[in-house]
């Protein structure tokens, strides 16, 4: 982890004095053949000395001028060491390091490396550019700011989140995404005019409703819905004061310990979280009731004394009519013709089609009174 500097005083004062000396030996001169050509009186000598030991910790820029030109030599020759100087932290820059350095010691090793590394590559450029360095309470504060914005986006997506599973939207729709996305353009115009520029609040409001309506995706009533439901967060965050409220350094420091990616959790990503859920629950309950039906086919296969091979063929025919109980009710039409096609399937293949009657019909009966227990399917028809 990067530490905070030393004084760089102390490092510039011992670098000038050696390199001066230099200067003057390479010359070829004394300290009292120098001073005669700085042409200089009144204690010259000792302040050349004093200069030369480091005794004088802040020579005059005239001094330093003097010296050089009596050595025939010029600031081009001092140059490294002003600009190694000049590109130090300040010292108001140092304390803020040190105060980071402070906050991340209290965090797990891989949370301090990167919260360090944050703080690094968002106030090292900021010097470079000339903008002025922020005192050591300041750079804490922007760091509890930004978690504390992370958080609040949260609560967003997940009253988005809840919103919208409400309408039970199918995954990757469209209308779900343009929705949340409105969502959250409503809520980053209600913090930017908070407490700037509130007056513009409703311009920027209703352009963006008028731009959503354009669109097309969705309905007028499904908008104002979204702008209610964010507006109405927003209302309450703000009354009970959670707007302000800054997360303590620990939870800062670890929530920017994370990639941006993993800070949130969208709405979109919640989704299709669950809807993987369901799918799973449902396609274990099927294979469950598959299982437990086909169990109960075994002895009919048994006393047909079938070959090894031939197990699987009729095991087809069981979950045939699980998808035909499933979309079909008993005694319609439609389960009449799609039983007879999965019984025709067996023809083709040779097998007995009187024993895939049987298993047919008692396979029917038994999920038409097990598929109460299989979650509805959540893929579209």
């Amino acid at each position: 982890m990067s530490r905070p500097s030393p004084k760089s005083s102390l490092s510039l004062s011992e670098k000038l004095r050696l390199r001066l000396r230099e200067l003057r030996k390479r010359a070829g001169l004394t300290q009292a053949e120098l001073v005669r050509r700085m042409g200089r009186k009144d204690k010259l000598g000792t302040q050349v000395c004093w200069l030369e030991t480091g005794r004088r910790a802040s020579p005059s820029l005239r001094l330093i001028a003097d010296y050089l030109r009596a050595c025939g030599a010029g600031f081009s020759d001092i140059s490294d060491i002003l600009d190694e100087y000049t590109s130090q932290p300040t010292e108001v820059e140092t304390e803020g390091r040190a105060a980071v350095v402070r906050f991340v010691e209290t965090l797990p090793t891989e949370v301090e490396r990167r919260v360090d590394a944050y703080d690094i590559k968002t106030s090292v450029p900021a010097r470079f550019k000339g903008v002025p360095p922020e005192p050591p309470d300041k750079r804490l504060e922007k760091c509890r700011k930004l978690a504390a914005a992370w958080l609040l986006r949260q609560r967003l997506e997940d009253k988005l989140h809840e919103t919208l599973g409400q309408a039970d939207m199918r995954p990757a729709s469209l209308v779900r995404a343009h929705l949340a996305s409105h969502g959250r353009t409503v809520w980053g115009i209600l913090r930017r005019t908070r407490k700037a520029k509130p007056g513009k609040r409703k311009k920027l409001l209703e352009e963006a409703h008028e731009k959503m309506v354009k669109a097309r995706v969705t309905t007028e009533q499904a908008i104002v819905r979204i702008e209610e439901v964010t507006t109405r967060l927003f209302r309450e965050l703000e009354a009970s004061g959670e707007l302000d409220l800054l997360p303590d350094a620990n939870v800062a420091g670890k929530l920017l310990s994370l990639k941006p990616a993993d800070r949130l959790t969208t709405t979109d990503r919640m989704f299709e979280e669950e809807f993987r859920t369901r799918v799973n629950e449902f396609n274990m309950a099927r294979y469950r009731v598959i299982d437990k039906v086909f169990e109960e086919v075994m002895p009919m296969l048994e006393r047909a004394e079938l070959v090894k091979g031939e197990y699987v063929n009729y095991r087809g025919v069981v979950v045939d009519c699980l998808v035909i109980a499933l979309r079909t009710r008993p005694g319609s039409e439609e389960r009449g013709r799609m039983r007879e096609q999965a019984i025709a399937a067996l023809a083709a293949l040779g097998r007995d089609l009187d024993l895939g009657r049987r298993i047919a019909d008692f396979s029917l009966a038994r999920f038409d009174e097990l598929k109460s227990t299989i979650p509805p399917n959540p893929r579209p028809a």
